[in-house]
């Protein structure tokens, strides 16, 4: 939701009924996730990835 539709933390805790902390631990956990997951993989899988993701 930040990403895509631009939301602040704030909104995006509002519109979920959650804490502003809840999501700013969620975000920072799956951004860990996907810098390893960057790490790990070719450039070939992480394009293929970002196709799937966002088109």
């Amino acid at each position: 939701m930040s990403r895509n539709d631009h939301h602040t933390h704030e909104e995006i805790s509002q519109l979920m009924g959650i804490s502003k902390n809840t999501v700013n631990n969620h975000l920072k956990k799956s951004l860990n996730i996907m810098r390893k997951y960057f790490k790990t993989y070719s450039p070939e899988t992480i394009i293929s990835l970002v196709v799937v993701l966002f088109c």
